[in-house]
């Protein structure tokens, strides 16, 4: 995708990010694979190049802007919410970059706390 067609990282839920995330391949880590950590998805900044680590990039950046926290496995990181996930950015242990990663919203489970407001 061309960068003029690119949207606004303040208009996040448009259909070109929101059908960007949704045909990704999301590496799944099912729930108890390790003791601290409940089951997710993720993808890594390195698996991108050209346009894709572009949209990645923005994405990121978009999250990282975003005013609501919430603890995962004893970090706390920025969400930003979209339909059915809420995604963060994380460090890479494995690859170059960062990642990002995707849960499904529990609403019985959301603290969310504003930092910047």
């Amino acid at each position: 995708m061309p960068d003029a067609e690119m949207p606004d990282a303040a208009q996040f839920d448009s259909e070109a990010y929101v059908s960007w995330l949704h045909d990704q391949d999301w590496t799944h880590v099912p729930e108890h694979k390790y003791q601290t950590i409940g089951e997710h998805w993720y993808m890594a900044q390195a698996w991108f190049e050209d346009e894709d680590a572009q949209i990645f990039r923005r994405i990121v950046d978009t999250i990282n802007e975003s005013p609501f926290t919430e603890r995962y496995n004893g970090h706390k990181y920025h969400y930003l919410y979209c339909h059915e996930y809420k995604y963060w950015v994380s460090a890479s242990h494995y690859t170059p970059g960062v990642m990002l990663n995707r849960e499904e919203i529990n609403p019985d489970h959301i603290q969310i706390t504003l930092d910047d407001i």
